[in-house]
C-alpha cells in the first residue's frame, strides 16, 4: 500500500525549490556585482576590511546571510513534525 502524503506536501516541496533557486541567483549576482563594482562609492582608495575593498566584504556578508537562511529553512523544514524532541521528554 502507498504511504498518504500530507495535504501540504507539494506546496511545501514548491516553496523550498523557490528558495533554493532565489537564494542561488542572490548570491551569483551579488558576489558578480560585488567584484565588478568600484572599490568605494567615491572612487579612489577608499577602506578595506580583512584587507578586501568595503563593497566585496558587505556583499559577500550579505550573501552569508542569505545562505544561513535557507539552511535555517531546510533544518525547520526537516525537523521532527508531531513528536516532541528527547530534551522535553517527561513523564505523564
Amino acid at each position: 500500500m502507498k504511504p498518504v502524503k500530507a495535504p501540504g506536501y507539494w506546496p511545501t516541496r514548491i516553496l523550498l525549490a523557490v528558495a533554493l533557486i532565489a537564494t542561488a541567483i542572490t548570491v551569483v549576482f551579488a558576489l558578480w556585482a560585488a567584484f565588478w563594482a568600484a572599490p568605494t562609492f567615491g572612487g579612489g582608495g577608499g577602506p578595506s576590511v580583512w584587507g578586501l575593498p568595503n563593497n566585496v566584504v558587505i556583499v559577500v556578508l550579505a550573501a552569508a546571510i542569505a545562505v544561513i537562511g535557507l539552511i535555517w529553512m531546510i533544518r525547520i523544514f526537516r525537523g521532527p513534525r508531531d513528536e516532541p524532541p528527547a530534551w522535553r521528554y517527561r513523564d505523564r
